[in-house]
């Protein structure tokens, strides 16, 4: 299997659902159609068991790997993909307006790791760019906040984003 089937195969899944692009006709698919009318009326305890009991089979357990094996990685793989432009003037004018401090951290990366990662920052939709619309106009300093990557990517560990104050609420000082 592929190291990217399951990847794949959530995209293909992922055109069921109206807020999700998924694969153009992947819902089309009848092996999907009946895999997907099998599990959406199943409650998420019943889900939940269901996908326990297929985790937990012997097949779906990684073999044990050989130590001594290559390991490869690096296969060039063509893809091709839409995405949403961002205006790098609406970045610019966020990070004058809030600075390069993240706003959920509250850490600068230049003051955290020194002159090598001065002026990192990530600048968030706080309303993901998706959902929009076509040439959106936006607010720089309402529609956008700073974010150091490792916030960004908890913000984007669910869909939709946790908010920044979810974030917040859930950051541990040490």
């Amino acid at each position: 299997m592929p190291d990217s089937s399951l990847k794949r195969l959530r995209d293909e899944y992922d055109a069921f659902f109206p807020h999700r692009a998924g694969y153009k006709g992947a819902e089309k698919r009848s092996s999907r159609v009946k895999v997907n009318d099998s599990l959406k009326n199943l409650s998420e305890t019943e889900l939940h068991e269901k996908v326990l009991s297929i985790v937990n089979e012997e097949s779906a357990l990684l073999p044990e790997i050989e130590t001594d094996a290559p390991l490869w990685e690096g296969k060039r793989v063509k893809i091709q993909v839409s995405k949403f432009e961002r205006n790098r003037y609406a970045r610019a004018a966020c990070i004058e307006h809030h600075g390069l401090t993240c706003q959920c951290c509250l850490n600068n990366m230049g003051e955290l790791y020194g002159a090598i990662a001065d002026g990192i920052i990530e600048v968030h939709h706080i309303k993901p760019i998706s959902e929009v619309g076509i040439d959106y106009q936006i607010d720089p300093i309402n529609d956008l906040v700073p974010l150091c990557p490792n916030c960004h990517r908890v913000v984007h560990k669910r869909n939709p984003p946790y908010t920044v104050e979810e974030v917040q609420s859930a950051f541990k000082k040490i």
